[in-house]
């Protein structure tokens, strides 16, 4: 099983890898943040779980997908602003008008807080 989240947060994977240790790479070979950035997908891991990433020209992140048993929780819980495929399939987008789902995204966005933590 597979589960599609999108970022709305404008975190970037360098800022991300600046602030932990996790690998990225394809395939079977880790690679750098440049490189990563070049691509465009690649995956991330914190040594245990993997997600694979896609991310725009300037490295934001724009989505990532867990597949099988890895669990997205290390990545949610410090980029914040993070909706799964389930939630828009419930809905959730369709509450809100465009002020109120922005607010919704700020009010869930934690990378600040884990960001001074880290």
């Amino acid at each position: 099983m597979s589960t599609y989240f999108r970022h709305f947060g404008g975190v970037s994977i360098k800022e991300v890898i600046e602030i932990t240790n996790w690998k990225i790479g394809i395939q079977e070979n880790l690679i750098d943040v440049n490189t990563a950035i070049e691509k465009k997908y690649f995956y991330l891991t914190n040594g245990k779980d993997y997600l694979w990433l896609d991310t725009n020209s300037d490295g934001g992140i724009i989505s990532f997908t867990r597949y099988g048993t890895n669990n997205s929780d290390f990545l949610i819980d410090l980029i914040g602003s993070t909706i799964s495929e389930y939630e828009l399939e419930d809905g959730i987008i369709n509450c809100y008008d465009e002020d109120e789902l922005s607010e919704w995204i700020e009010e869930n966005t934690f990378f600040e807080e884990l960001e001074k933590v880290a």
